[in-house]
């Protein structure tokens, strides 16, 4: 007779891939160590003129980088008109309502047709190419906006853009070269070293 552990080595051999699979689907889930942010079911969602893309799951803070391709003269809701040029953009923003970033950046992920926010005027005529995104319940939207506005390679937008129910100048920057993520991620990283890495989602184009 073959000893118990043999036994047990044979059926593991012999056991079809769905048992297999469902095997592991009923193992529990060990949890996370304590600090990290939760981690949940995140959403999958394609982004217009992009790639499909997996949000984030829960609260946090946010920035668009878009690309508008040619000068433009836009409406802006309370803003009125206001003067674009070609080039790249950075918008802060935040998400702290049920749905966390998931809901918030599958508004974003497509222009809106009833534009409600600043951006998403903006958002009719620019592409979003990459998100930069933080997890956390605390919002760091306008700290983030004063991490931009100390940086040489942007420069402030439009004033008051997205900043209307705050104390900041602005939350649109235009970005005086090609957007990168290193240079901000550190500074954020220096101003909170105990948040959640800022870390990137590339929309369109090459990662950089």
């Amino acid at each position: 007779m073959l000893a118990p552990y043999r036994l047990t080595a044979v059926a593991r051999q012999l056991r079809s891939p769905e048992m297999a699979a469902a095997e592991i689907l009923s193992r529990p889930r060990q949890p996370q160590p304590s600090g990290w942010p939760i981690m949940r079911e995140a959403d999958q969602v394609r982004f217009a003129g992009g790639r499909n893309v997996t949000l984030p799951a829960g609260k946090g803070t946010y920035v668009l980088i878009l690309h508008l391709p040619e000068y433009r003269r836009l409406g802006i809701g309370s803003l009125g008109w206001c003067d674009f040029s070609a080039g790249h953009y950075a918008y802060v923003g935040s998400a702290a309502a049920p749905g966390g970033l998931a809901a918030r950046l599958r508004h974003h992920a497509r222009p809106a047709p009833n534009p409600r926010w600043h951006i998403d005027f903006f958002r009719q005529a620019a592409d979003i190419e990459r998100i930069w995104y933080g997890l956390g319940d605390a919002s760091r939207e306008h700290e983030w906006a004063g991490i931009l506005a100390d940086m040489r390679s942007y420069a402030p937008a439009v004033p008051s853009f997205g900043a209307s129910d705050c104390q900041c100048p602005t939350h649109l920057f235009r970005a005086v070269q090609r957007p990168a993520l290193a240079g901000f991620a550190r500074r954020a990283k220096k101003r909170f070293p105990h948040d959640d890495p800022v870390r990137a989602l590339t929309i369109r184009g090459n990662i950089f």
